[in-house]
């Protein structure tokens, strides 16, 4: 996160991490990004949501529906 803003000038806030574990979101919390969990890996959709993330989906066939949200986001 550190070398996107320095680079880009995007803070964390603006970033998001997309990760099928919730080690996943723990990892974007603590930069303070984004979380996106997906299902496609061995967690549950139910264990991914314990963690809490910002957006929960299946899997990633429908993309553009993240690119919407990610679009809507402050």
């Amino acid at each position: 996160m550190e070398r996107v803003r320095e680079q880009y000038g995007i803070p964390a806030g603006r970033c998001i991490v997309i990760g099928d574990t919730e080690h996943d979101v723990a990892c974007a919390r603590a930069a303070g990004a984004k979380a996106v969990a997906v299902g496609t890996g061995r967690r549950k959709l139910e264990e991914l949501a314990a963690s809490a993330p910002d957006l929960l989906i299946d899997d990633l066939t429908r993309f553009d529906d993240v690119i919407r949200w990610a679009g809507a986001l402050d």
